[in-house]
């Protein structure tokens, strides 16, 4: 069943998360969602480097039917409530 979205979360309030990949696997996503590339505390690539200074902490989660299946942490977790109780 492909049916799981990769949202890049950030921390920061001046940028929106997105959505960067659609149509997963649950296999697929929590692959994704392992490489060290896809956290700002941990990517090497130069342009994941830079998208970290420019909008601070950053990391990939994936979803499912507007359920969040990946630890996020509060912060993420209570300004998507409030947006979905809105």
């Amino acid at each position: 069943m492909s049916d799981y979205k990769i949202v890049r979360f950030f921390q920061s309030r001046t940028k929106d998360n997105c959505i960067i990949k659609e149509g997963l696997t649950l296999k697929q996503a929590k692959e994704h969602c392992s490489d060290p590339e896809t956290s700002s505390s941990s990517c090497s690539q130069q342009h994941l480097i830079d998208l970290t200074k420019e909008h601070g902490d950053w990391f990939d989660g994936y979803r499912s039917d507007g359920q969040i299946k990946k630890g996020i942490p509060w912060w993420i977790r209570r300004k998507n409530q409030r947006k979905i109780n809105e």
